[in-house]
């Protein structure tokens, strides 16, 4: 016949033999957990190592966050940390591919000039009169205008915010 006293050490051994095995069990978790984790963190990194290596580099993303900012809120209102932080590069890689944000300004213009004519030329190379070239000009004004939300030409907004480039910091 069991005694009350051996009752209580078979319920303690079978508790501690619960709490032995909850231990070993969490264990097991935190074990399972780490090794996850640790997946998880290797897999994120090779992700982000693998489209860092498929991201465009500092100037093309400096160059586009530029034309982002500049053609819908306008250039001088856009700072420089601004554009930064939307093409996620260094301020020593600004200043070391434009040397100024007045120079990235340029830039921005050079490449929108070169994007419009090269337009212009796929679109007026097919017209064989000069009319017709002269005409394709404003086709293409009229083709590229939903593009622009409504706020007119990059170059004329460009010209009314810099309306004096005789100024020292805008001279090249």
């Amino acid at each position: 016949m069991a005694t009350a006293e051996d009752k209580t050490r078979t319920a303690g051994s079978a508790a501690s033999t619960d709490s032995s095995a909850k231990a070993a069990g969490a264990k097991t978790v935190k074990k399972v957990a780490k090794k996850t984790a640790k997946r998880t963190s290797k897999a994120t990194k090779q992700t982000a190592r693998s489209s860092r290596r498929n991201r465009p580099g500092p100037r093309q993303r400096l160059l586009a966050s530029a034309t982002n900012l500049f053609s819908t809120q306008g250039i001088r209102v856009i700072g420089i940390d601004r554009i930064l932080r939307d093409a996620d590069v260094a301020k020593a890689s600004l200043y070391s591919l434009f040397g100024s944000k007045d120079n990235l300004v340029v830039a921005y213009l050079q490449e929108l000039d070169q994007k419009w004519r090269e337009d212009w030329h796929a679109l007026a190379d097919q017209r064989e009169k000069p009319e017709d070239r002269i005409i394709a000009f404003f086709d293409l004004c009229i083709q590229q205008e939903p593009e622009n939300n409504f706020r007119g030409s990059h170059f004329q907004n460009a010209a009314s915010e810099y309306p004096r480039p005789e100024t020292d910091s805008e001279q090249r």
